[in-house]
């Protein structure tokens, strides 16, 4: 009975070890990065979700993408077609978190429209950066503690989200566009302007003019901006006299 329980303790005391390798192995676990060679295609569609890295778009001659995840990510699902693309990082339970910049970035053929692009990410930021205009059909765009920075957009329809991050954008509308924010700024830069919706226990400034919590602005057949925040400021400005 004695030799039982010894051998018993061994097998526990070496299970142990090989549990405590495996956390520690997690916990230190660095974070995890692959650049993927250029595609022969650009998909229809993009959607991209991050918990904790920045989701970064940019043009350049065809469509690739890099990443560079924290210790605390790692690469839940990756599909290509020709129809989407699809790229999520899931959180681990585990993982050393990294003090270094943390990103998922895809590069956009420059022409390309684009029928819908969502992104989404819980702490990372969500950066537009175009050397023209991005353009596609439908458009949703979500953080929790991120910023969006959309730089110029022409699309029909888009929704951008967030709770306490700033969002800007100068975009090109043809038929809508709803901005909502908790307690960051929104900001927007129109080639010309449009009938316009602001709301904020803020300041809310439209077309150079304040409006103290609440603006309306509509012009006939125009396409309508619908700008919200709790205690930021909600301002928007167009480029036409």
């Amino acid at each position: 009975m004695k030799k039982i329980s010894a051998a018993a303790a061994v097998l526990f005391g070496v299970i142990a070890v090989l549990l405590s390798v495996l956390f520690l192995f997690a916990l230190f676990s660095g974070p995890r990065s692959e650049v993927i060679s250029e595609f022969s295609s650009c998909p229809r569609s993009l959607e991209i979700t991050t918990v904790a890295s920045d989701i970064i778009i940019e043009q350049g001659d065809s469509f690739r993408i890099e990443y560079l995840l924290s210790g605390k990510e790692r690469v839940g699902r990756f599909e290509f077609s020709d129809d989407v693309f699809v790229f999520s990082a899931a959180g681990k339970f585990f993982g050393r978190p990294s003090f270094r910049e943390r990103f998922v970035k895809v590069t956009v053929p420059e022409s390309f429209v684009f029928s819908s692009v969502s992104l989404k990410t819980v702490s990372g930021n969500i950066s537009l950066i175009c050397r023209s205009v991005l353009s596609f059909d439908e458009g949703r765009f979500e953080t929790v503690s991120g910023d969006c920075l959309l730089g110029k957009t022409a699309f029909r329809n888009a929704a951008v989200k967030t709770v306490s991050g700033r969002i800007a954008l100068s975009p090109q509308v043809s038929e809508s566009c709803t901005l909502k924010t908790v307690s960051g700024n929104v900001d927007i830069r129109l080639r010309e302007k449009v009938s316009v919706e602001a709301e904020s226990y803020g300041a809310v400034s439209v077309y150079g003019e304040d409006f103290g919590n609440r603006a309306v602005i509509r012009f006939a057949d125009s396409p309508v901006i619908a700008a919200g925040s709790v205690s930021g400021s909600v301002t928007v400005t167009a480029d036409e006299k």
